[in-house]
């Protein structure tokens, strides 16, 4: 259930974790999800070790938890995601370095696409195993200790400098010589003749994501239905993929509308289409459209707070999807044409 106050408190353990940052280490992404609709904070860091939310799921690898976190630092401006990825904790370690020395090759992918520097270093630090491959490291030094080939060449064929040189005049290829990592040496050799793989974009960039996470804001600062205990009160207003919840939040383009939960769920969750030139849409679950952001639906942005938790009220334009334009005939047969739409799931109000 979602929390009954609209604004997180500081609350931090005894080692100065936030709650977020807890649910990210342990790969909680719907606590979390539910953390960043009550505004919990990602930026802040940890007291002892200055690592925040980002850090905490890059190290442990779970991606989902590190899509939300960067969807929710976008929301703040135009380059903020770009700043969240390079924020450096202690030692000078970014989330990227901790993805890369743990092998976690889609997180190291996201963040690589979310602008994280590749010529990021490392500080002196006392900390092991950060303090045994040098300051000066650069993540493809942490790639190449961590013996993952894939986040090497994730690294490399995004424009990663194999010639970089640490503080100890090592090269990637020298830390991956030292940590018994031979088969990575065609890969971050200087000289190396072998082709690196092309890598398109990662496939849980996220554009819907942040227009989600602000209609769910607004609706737990309303105080009405963004949980998924919210039941809706008439059928035909029932999201179409858990058929219990109303519908209150509306794909932009091609207008089908699904509960909150669904729609978050689906963007945390399901990987991005592949569409040149926009990268990061989410597949439509009833028409299969790419997705690039939500709006809330016109019944829920409209209603009052008792009239949305009672139940969602349809509307009398007719559907905008493709199947349904091409079906459309006379004016008369709109009503028949939308019921039938709704029966197979694909309610949606006209002008995208």
């Amino acid at each position: 259930a979602m929390l009954p106050t609209n604004k997180m408190e500081p609350y931090r353990d005894l080692v100065l974790q936030t709650p977020l940052m807890q649910a990210c280490r342990s790969g909680h992404w719907e606590v979390v999800q539910t953390l960043l609709a009550f505004r919990c904070n990602v930026w802040k860091a940890d007291g002892l070790t200055g690592r925040t939310a980002l850090h905490a799921a890059a190290a442990g690898g779970h991606v989902r938890c590190a899509r939300l976190l960067l969807a929710d630092a976008a929301g703040a401006g135009e380059g903020a995601s770009a700043r969240y990825a390079n924020r450096a904790a202690g030692g000078g370690v970014t989330a990227l370095h901790l993805a890369a020395l743990h092998g976690h090759v889609d997180c190291v992918h996201l963040l690589v696409d979310e602008r994280a520097s590749l010529d990021a270093q490392t500080i002196p630090c006392a900390a092991a195993p950060m303090a045994a491959i040098g300051a000066g490291s650069t993540p493809l030094h942490y790639a190449a200790s961590g013996g993952e080939v894939r986040c090497c060449q994730v690294l490399v064929s995004r424009g990663a400098d194999r010639m970089a040189a640490n503080c100890n005049g090592w090269l990637a290829v020298d830390v991956a010589r030292m940590w018994k990592c031979n088969w990575l040496e065609h890969v971050l050799a200087p000289k190396s003749q072998l082709p690196v793989p092309k890598f398109p974009p990662s496939a849980y960039l996220s554009l819907p994501l942040p227009s989600l996470l602000a209609v769910a804001r607004d609706y737990a600062a309303a105080g009405f239905p963004a949980s998924p205990d919210s039941g809706a009160g008439n059928d035909d207003d029932a999201c179409s993929v858990c058929l219990e919840r109303p519908c209150n939040v509306a794909a932009e383009v091609c207008g089908h509308e699904l509960c909150l939960k669904c729609a978050m769920d689906l963007c945390t969750v399901m990987k991005a289409y592949e569409v040149p030139g926009l990268a990061g849409t989410v597949p439509c679950p009833l028409c299969r459209s790419g997705i690039a952001s939500f709006r809330k639906a016109v019944a829920a942005a409209t209603a009052s707070p008792e009239d949305d938790q009672q139940s969602m009220s349809g509307s009398s334009l007719p559907c905008a999807c493709a199947r349904c334009q091409d079906r459309h005939g006379s004016p008369e047969d709109d009503e028949e044409e939308k019921s039938t739409c709704r029966s197979s799931g694909g309610r949606s109000y006209g002008g995208g």
